[in-house]
């Protein structure tokens, strides 16, 4: 792994894409001491339990942090893994009609579609790739 200079379009959007990224995982870590029972989830991320969503959180926390680090390709390569894990993941099981989805713990991003939220996050971290690759 080598570090990665951007320019500062491309820095900005590095720098937004660490702080969403670290506060969902955080987020999640956070409210994982306060979610509810599995059988009865109250958000679509609870049905999954304690072990999953601690391995999810620490991802997103990973990606921020190689992000941060300088290892952008990296972090951003892992970010795409994960919205695409967690896509197919919403389309295996759904959440129920009105059911808030959760994905950012604490940090509340319930207001979209979260299949069109994914979409929408892997074009702008597509965009840092691509910046990235214009760097070369």
């Amino acid at each position: 792994m080598r570090a990665v200079s951007l320019r500062p379009a491309g820095l900005v959007l590095a720098w937004s894409l660490v702080l969403f990224w670290g506060f969902a995982g955080i987020g999640k870590l956070i409210e994982l001491g306060t979610t509810a029972d599995p059988a009865t989830p109250t958000t679509w991320a609870d049905q999954f339990g304690a072990p999953l969503i601690v391995v999810a959180a620490a991802s997103e926390a990973l990606a921020a942090l190689l992000v941060f680090a300088g290892f952008t390709r990296t972090g951003l390569l892992l970010t795409l893994g994960l919205l695409a894990t967690f896509s197919v993941a919403l389309v295996v099981s759904p959440p129920e009609a009105g059911q808030a989805c959760g994905c950012g713990g604490s940090v509340a991003i319930d207001s979209a579609d979260p299949l069109i939220r994914n979409a929408v996050l892997s074009a702008v971290t597509m965009l840092g790739l691509v910046l990235i690759a214009s760097r070369r």
